[in-house]
């Protein structure tokens, strides 16, 4: 009777095990993706219905507010979303009233235009709007504001 394992088992059974780990990741990896884009979205419409209930009862849009700051008109509408960080990286930015952008919304704002997720954001576009970044309700400005217009 022998105790232990030959060297062609062992790299038999590492063989295998990185077969099934150059399959899985890659699986894994879209999922948490397809996640992140899931959980944008939703927090993106959370944000702009909890706005347009504010424009309804009090007839104006929240004040412009700093790159990560929540609106306080809306900060008990939200719950637990964090303005400070998105799914997708970068900061909730609402554009209110007065704003430089040049529409009314809430966007992604990231540091620059290099770490704008584009196939992500044109993928979310194609989704909820007309797939394309320069027309529509969702837009890219600037190359790093990611925008859900509600104006």
């Amino acid at each position: 009777m022998r105790i232990g394992l030959t060297l062609i088992e062992v790299v038999v059974v590492t063989i295998i095990i990185a077969i099934v780990a150059v399959v899985a990741i890659p699986i894994v990896d879209s999922r948490v993706n397809e996640a992140r884009l899931r959980a944008s979205v939703r927090q993106m419409q959370i944000i702009v219905r909890a706005c347009e209930l504010y424009r309804a009862t009090s007839g104006s849009w929240p004040a412009n507010t700093d790159s990560g700051v929540v609106p306080p008109e809306i900060a008990d509408s939200l719950g637990p979303i964090d303005f400070s960080t998105t799914p997708l990286g970068g900061t909730y930015d609402w554009n209110g009233p007065g704003t430089s952008v040049g529409s009314l919304g809430i966007s992604i704002r990231f540091a620059s235009s290099r770490d704008a997720p584009l196939p992500d954001l044109l993928e979310l576009d194609c989704e909820l709007d007309n797939g394309d970044l320069n027309t529509g309700a969702i837009r890219l400005f600037r190359g790093r504001y990611f925008q859900f217009c509600v104006e």
